[in-house]
């Protein structure tokens, strides 16, 4: 996944992968506009097995233009 579309100001998702493969969160994939790119803590792709959630939170804060209107993937960390 490179990015998730109509992010609002410090709105939490929650995405539960439940599948029977792997999803990988990619981070700040430049496939993705820029408004709705994933970043991750480690700077790196975050892989989320099954039965597993992922927890984003939407940034707005044009003081700190690298976490811009992004989303920020608080769990899992990796």
């Amino acid at each position: 996944i490179n990015g998730i579309a109509n992010g609002v100001k410090g709105l939490r998702l929650w995405i539960r992968n439940v599948g029977a493969f792997n999803l990988t969160y990619t981070h700040n994939n430049a496939s993705a506009s820029a408004e709705n790119r994933i970043l991750t803590v480690s700077a790196a792709s975050i892989v989320s097995t099954p039965r597993q959630t992922a927890i984003f939170e939407y940034m707005v804060d044009p003081t700190v233009a690298a976490i811009n209107q992004k989303w920020l993937l608080l769990f899992p960390f990796a």
